[in-house]
C-alpha cells in the first residue's frame, strides 16, 4: 500500500476518533443523563425494547444497576431465604420519570411492607421502562430475563394507551374458533398462541453482535453517542414493523370477517376469563367500539384487534408467571387530565376477574378521591407522570390492595390497610412533596378542584381564573371552569370556556372528549329549557338531532325526554326513557317515582308499587308516593296494605284531606 494512502487513512482514522471523543464529551457535559445505558440493552438480545423514546431533563435522577433494575444497589438474581420478591413492570410512570430513586412508588411500597416487621424481607424491584411498554414486551422480558429473579408477585402498570398499541407480528395464533351461544351472541376462542421478537433485520442483528463484544461494557456500555445511535435505530426498526397478512391465523382478519351487525354481544374467552369486545346493551366495553359507529368498520376492527390481543398476551403472561407459582397484579394507571378533570369513569378497560393467580386494580378512583379533597399535587404539572406525593399515594393504594386481598404473606387479622384519609397517610403524601417545585398557579388549580368538590363553585371559579392567568393554554381547566360556571347558571361564560376546551389541543389526551362534553352540556340546557316551557316536541326533536354517542347513556337526557313524552301522552315511550334513566342512575328517587307514575297511568299496578317502594327506600318523605302506592294496592284488591300505606304517608303529611277521606271510606280512622 502506498505511503500516501496509509498517511491519509491514518489521518482519517485519527480525525474520526477525535471527533467521536469530542462529540461524546460534549454530550456528557451539556446533556447530562443519569440513566445507565447498560440497563436498556435487552432489546437486541430478547426483542425487548427498553430504550427511551426521548431523553429529557426528567430522566436525570434515574439510576439503574447491572441487572436492569432501578436501584443504586445491585440486585442478584438469586433470592435469599425468607424473602418475598415483587417485580414491577410498566412504562415511564412505573419507572418513576421525574423523581429520585428513593421517591418512586416501588421504593415506598418496599418500605411500607418491611415496616410491618413480620420476619419476612420484602423486595420490590422496579423494571419499568420509557415509552409505550406493550404487553408483548412484558412477556418477552419475563420469559428471558424477569424469571431469573424468581418473583413471587409480578405487578404490571398499564393504561389505555398501552393496550391500544399495535402488537405487530410478534404474536402467532394456531387456531381461532367460535361458538354461537345464541343467534345474537358469539364467543371467540384463541388457541395455540406464541410470542416472539419482531422479524430479524440486518441492523438489529448488527447491534446485537456489537453488544456481545468483550470490550462492550468498558467502551460502548457508557457511551452516550452509541446510546443515541441505538435510540434512533430502534425507532426506525419499530416503524418498519407491520401486521402479518396471513389470513387464517390472524385475529384482525378473523374479526374483519364477522358480520358485526348480526350480533348483540361478542366476547373473547381466555381460559376462565371473558372479555366483551362488543355489547349492544352496555357500550362501555372497549373504547371506540360503539354500535352507533359500526360504519367506521376498519378503525373498530383494528381497535378490537389491539385490545383483544392485548388481553390475550396478558393472559399468556399470567400463565408464564404461574409456572414458577407466582401471581400477577394488573394496576390501571390514570392520566393527568382524568384526575384533574375528576373523570370518574376512567376505568377504560374491562378488568380481569380477581381470580387466583391474576388480580386487577384500578388506581384512578383512589387518585381522584384524594385530589378532590386535597390540594397537594399527585402529578407533575401538565404531565402524565406522578409527583413525589403521587408516588407515595400509589404505594399506599397498592399496599392496601395487597393487604386486603392477602397477596403477600401476612398473619390473618394482624395487618390492616392504611386509610388514605387518615392523618398519617395525608401527612406522608404531603411530606413526599416537600421538595417539589410547584408551577405558578398550580396551587390555585388544586384549591379550585377541592372547592368544586366541596360545593363552593364561586371559589372554584376564582381559583380556576387565577390559574388560567398564568396557564391559559390548559384546555382541561377551561373545561372545568365551564362546568363550574354552568353549576351557577352562568351559561354564557360556561359555554365560552367549554368551547375553548372543545377547540383547543390537549398535551395529555385527545380533546374529542371535551368536544363531546361541550355538546352534552349544550344539549342538556336546550332540552331542559324546552321541557320547562312545555315545548315537548321541540325537546324530542333537538335530542334526536344530536349524534348517538353524544346522547347515549346519559340519564338526565332520558329523564327530560321521558317528561317530554309524558307531556305528549306517549306513555309507552315515557316508560322506556324513565326506565333507562333508573338503570343508569338507580340511586335517584325522582327517576323511580316518575317511572312509577307512568306504570300507574298504564294500570300496571304491581310494577308501580315496586317503583314507588324503590323511590321511598331512597327518600322516605314523599307523601304522594305513599298515596299512589296505597291506590295501587286498592286497585289490586289489597285493602289492608292500602290502609297501612295511607297511614304511613300521614306521618309526613298528617292533614292530607285525600288520605284521610280514603281511610274513612275504608273504615279506618
Amino acid at each position: 500500500m502506498a505511503p500516501s494512502v496509509i498517511k491519509h487513512l491514518s489521518t482519517f482514522i485519527f480525525t474520526f476518533i477525535a471527533a467521536v471523543i469530542l462529540f461524546e464529551g460534549s454530550l456528557k457535559l451539556f446533556n447530562p443523563q443519569g440513566f445507565q445505558p447498560s440497563a436498556v440493552l435487552l432489546e437486541q438480545k430478547y426483542g425487548v425494547n427498553l430504550t427511551p423514546s426521548n431523553i429529557d431533563s426528567r430522566s436525570s435522577n434515574i439510576k439503574s444497576n447491572r441487572n436492569h433494575i432501578r436501584s443504586i444497589k445491585e440486585t442478584p438474581y438469586t433470592k435469599k431465604e425468607n424473602t418475598f420478591r415483587i417485580l414491577a413492570l410498566g412504562d415511564s410512570v412505573t419507572l418513576g420519570m421525574g423523581v429520585k430513586n428513593d421517591e418512586t412508588w416501588t421504593s415506598h411500597l418496599e418500605r411500607l411492607l418491611n415496616d410491618l416487621n413480620l420476619g419476612i424481607r420484602f423486595e420490590v424491584l422496579n423494571a419499568g421502562a420509557y415509552g409505550q411498554y406493550k404487553p408483548t414486551r412484558h412477556y418477552l422480558y419475563l420469559k428471558n430475563e424477569g424469571y431469573k429473579f424468581s418473583p413471587d408477585l409480578v405487578i404490571i402498570g398499564r393504561g389505555e394507551w398501552e393496550m391500544n398499541s399495535g402488537m405487530g407480528s410478534q404474536i402467532q395464533i394456531a387456531n381461532i374458533r367460535e361458538e354461537k351461544i345464541t343467534d345474537q351472541k358469539l364467543k371467540i376462542f384463541l388457541e395455540g398462541m406464541s410470542i416472539s421478537p419482531h422479524g430479524t433485520y440486518y441492523l438489529s442483528w448488527l447491534m446485537g453482535q456489537i453488544n456481545k463484544l468483550p470490550f462492550y461494557e468498558f467502551i460502548l456500555g457508557s457511551s452516550r453517542f452509541y446510546f443515541r445511535i441505538k435510540t434512533h435505530m430502534n425507532a426506525y426498526l419499530s416503524s418498519k414493523k407491520t401486521l402479518d397478512s396471513d389470513f387464517k391465523n390472524k385475529f384482525y382478519y378473523y374479526l374483519n370477517s364477522i358480520n358485526w351487525e348480526d350480533y348483540k354481544e361478542i366476547s373473547l374467552v381466555l381460559g376462565s376469563q371473558e372479555f366483551k369486545l362488543f355489547d349492544a346493551k352496555n357500550h362501555s366495553t372497549l373504547p371506540y367500539l360503539s354500535p352507533s359507529n359500526i360504519s367506521y368498520r376498519k378503525s373498530k376492527v383494528e381497535n378490537a384487534t389491539h385490545f383483544g390481543m392485548g388481553y390475550a398476551v396478558i393472559n399468556e403472561i399470567v400463565k408464564l408467571v404461574s409456572q414458577w407459582q407466582g401471581k400477577t397484579l394488573l394496576i390501571e394507571i390514570p392520566v393527568f387530565a382524568d384526575v384533574m378533570s375528576f373523570t370518574e369513569d376512567t376505568n377504560y378497560l374491562p378488568q380481569f376477574k380477581n381470580q387466583d393467580p391474576v388480580f386487577s386494580y384500578p388506581l384512578s378512583k383512589g387518585f381522584i378521591r384524594f385530589q378532590k379533597n386535597h390540594s397537594t399535587p399527585t402529578y407533575l404539572y401538565d404531565d402524565n407522570h406522578w409527583a413525589p406525593g403521587g408516588h407515595y399515594l400509589a404505594a399506599l393504594l397498592t399496599y392496601n390492595y395487597l393487604v386486603a386481598n392477602r397477596l403477600i404473606p401476612i398473619p390473618e387479622n394482624k395487618v390492616s390497610p392504611i386509610p388514605i384519609e387518615s392523618y398519617r397517610a395525608v401527612k406522608a403524601i404531603k411530606n413526599a412533596n416537600a421538595n417539589y417545585k410547584k408551577v405558578k398557579g398550580y396551587r390555585d388549580l388544586l384549591d379550585a378542584n377541592v372547592n368544586k368538590n366541596s360545593g363552593n363553585p364561586e371559589k372554584a371559579i376564582s381559583g380556576y381564573l387565577k390559574f388560567l392567568k398564568y396557564n391559559n393554554d390548559q384546555i382541561e381547566i377551561h373545561l372545568q371552569l365551564g362546568i363550574a360556571y354552568y353549576s351557577v347558571r352562568n351559561f354564557d361564560e360556561a359555554f365560552k370556556h367549554m368551547k375553548i376546551a372543545a377547540k383547543g389541543k390537549s398535551k395529555t389526551r385527545t380533546n374529542k372528549a371535551y368536544r363531546n362534553l361541550y355538546a352534552i352540556y349544550k344539549l342538556n340546557l336546550e332540552i331542559e329549557t324546552y321541557v320547562k316551557n312545555k315545548k315537548f316536541k321541540e325537546a324530542i326533536h333537538t335530542f334526536e338531532s344530536y349524534s348517538f354517542p353524544i346522547r347515549e347513556k346519559k340519564h338526565k337526557f332520558y329523564y327530560w325526554i321521558g317528561l317530554s313524552h309524558l307531556g305528549l301522552k306517549n306513555h309507552q315511550e315515557a316508560e322506556n326513557y324513565f326506565y333507562e334513566a333508573t338503570q343508569l342512575k338507580p340511586d335517584s328517587p325522582n327517576y323511580h317515582i316518575n317511572l312509577a307514575n307512568v306504570y300507574f297511568m298504564r294500570k300496571s299496578f304491581q310494577k308501580a308499587i315496586s317503583s314507588y317502594e324503590k323511590s321511598l327506600s331512597l327518600k322516605d318523605d314523599q307523601p304522594k308516593a305513599y298515596w299512589y302506592t296505597a291506590l295501587s294496592y286498592l286497585n289490586l284488591g289489597n285493602k289492608d296494605l292500602a290502609i297501612s300505606t295511607f297511614k304511613k304517608g300521614l306521618e309526613f303529611d298528617p292533614n292530607n284531606v285525600t288520605a284521610l277521606n280514603y281511610l274513612r271510606k275504608l273504615g279506618s280512622s
